[in-house]
Order: C-alpha cells, then sequence, then structure tokens
C-alpha cells in the first residue's frame, strides 16, 4: 500500500509507487477509484478471462502441430 504524505504531486507519487511494483494500468485517480469500486466484480472475471486465453492458446498450438 502507498502512503502519500502531503498535497505536492500526489498522484505521480502513486503512479511511482504502482510502477515501482509493476502496475501500470493507472494513469489517473479516477481510474484507481474506478477500479477499487469494481474490485470485487474484476477478480471474479479473471478465471473466465483466463479460460478463454488458454482455451485460443491450445487451439492455436493444435493448429501449429496439425501443420508440422
Amino acid at each position: 500500500m502507498a502512503i502519500v504524505v502531503g498535497k505536492i504531486e500526489p498522484l505521480k507519487k502513486l503512479k511511482s509507487v504502482l510502477n515501482d511494483n509493476g502496475i501500470t494500468r493507472f494513469n489517473s485517480i479516477g481510474e484507481t477509484n474506478d477500479f477499487l469500486k469494481n474490485y470485487e466484480s474484476e477478480k471474479e472475471e479473471i478465471p473466465k478471462i483466463t479460460k478463454i486465453t488458454l482455451n485460443q492458446e491450445i487451439k492455436e498450438l493444435d493448429e501449429k502441430i496439425k501443420r508440422l
């Protein structure tokens, strides 16, 4: 968790801390707030998205195997 002290450039500080931890998704405080509001629904979407992605990769690999 980031702790931002003072009022000078808090967004830059927050972005810096997030970037240092490999999180480059947020470009504004609004995007961060939206994420916080939608966290639970996004968390539930991860397995669905992962399954779709894996199925696409399996299909592509099957096609490559057939060509070889």
